[in-house]
């Protein structure tokens, strides 16, 4: 994303950051033939195995099938499935640049389900990003916070929470500042004081890390943010793609090591992001790393690596 690249697209089951590029050329028919008689539920798994494994051209032959059902009256849990497959369209719309359907896939996605449980809203606060729209952006992310913490969704409260530390370290809206950090003492606060399903305590830590990272980072404490950002690397193994957060979180703390004027340390991170970037062929967040990687040597007072990573 310009500046969204790090913005989290988040599918129905976790925290997705979206797709590139797909691995295959899909056989439409032969994929239309071969599940049309499956239920929307294992449709749908098939469809987030697809995604998972970059195979996109697949998975958006899988969910035009199961968006496809949405006609007529349906019971919730089949408007559950056809919101999260218009959802899932619209990431990879998103992820090949096609804005416009992105929007129109996720705000379809809404229509199906209640806000509390849908990553749509979320997404659509991702397009507002995209065009610039940061008050709009942060006003869409404040609201599902708050919508999610009193309808008691933590993990859904913990994906908005986590676009802010992508989104909000970047100096956007300062004078939004004191009321993020209260925000982040509130849903921490929440978090602390929750039972949570022991089969999600490891998204909620990564989430929690992620929200704590942030607060420190606004208070100016730029060392403790990159001490729990290094924390929270370990902590993304149970994401839906482990690799795209990784990436997000390195260069986050990247960015923490640049505030303290340590360059170097700043640039061994995004030599590492750099890294993840090119091995998952992820060419959007290659071009986002390199945007810091200029800065950072031109801080330096290379011009000459500073214009080629430009």
């Amino acid at each position: 994303m310009q500046r969204l690249l790090l913005f989290i697209i988040v599918s129905a089951v976790s925290a997705l950051t979206g797709i590139a590029g797909s691995k295959e050329p899909a056989d439409f028919m032969g994929i239309y033939n071969a599940y049309k008689e499956l239920p929307s539920e294992q449709l749908a798994g098939i469809g987030r195995r697809c995604l998972n494994r970059n195979e996109t051209d697949t998975a958006m032959a899988v969910f035009t099938m199961l968006a496809n059902r949405g006609d007529g009256n349906l019971k919730p849990e089949e408007r559950q499935y056809i919101s999260e497959a218009l959802n899932s369209l619209g990431i990879i719309s998103f992820m090949r640049g096609n804005y416009a359907d992105a929007y129109s896939k996720f705000y379809s996605s809404t229509e199906y389900i209640d806000s509390i449980h849908s990553p749509a809203y979320l997404n659509l606060a991702g397009i507002y990003w995209l065009y610039g729209d940061y008050a709009r952006a942060y006003d869409a992310l404040k609201t599902e916070i708050a919508k999610a913490m009193k309808g008691g969704n933590i993990i859904h409260a913990g994906i908005a929470v986590v676009n802010l530390a992508n989104v909000f370290p970047a100096r956007n809206l300062p004078e939004k500042r004191e009321e993020i950090k209260e925000m982040l003492r509130t849903y921490l606060a929440k978090v602390a004081g929750t039972r949570c399903d022991s089969s999600k305590a490891s998204e909620i830590r990564y989430q929690s890390l992620m929200a704590r990272a942030l607060l420190n980072s606004l208070d100016g404490q730029h060392g403790k943010a990159a001490e729990i950002y290094r924390e929270a690397v370990s902590n993304v193994g149970d994401m839906l793609i482990p690799d795209r957060e990784r990436f997000s979180v390195i260069l986050l703390r990247g960015n923490e090591f640049r505030y303290m004027g340590m360059q170097d340390s700043a640039l061994a991170c995004y030599h590492q992001a750099e890294n993840i970037a090119a091995g998952g062929k992820y060419r959007e967040l290659s071009m986002e790393v390199y945007k810091e990687m200029s800065a950072t040597y031109a801080a330096l007072g290379n011009d000459e690596l500073a214009l080629e990573y430009k």
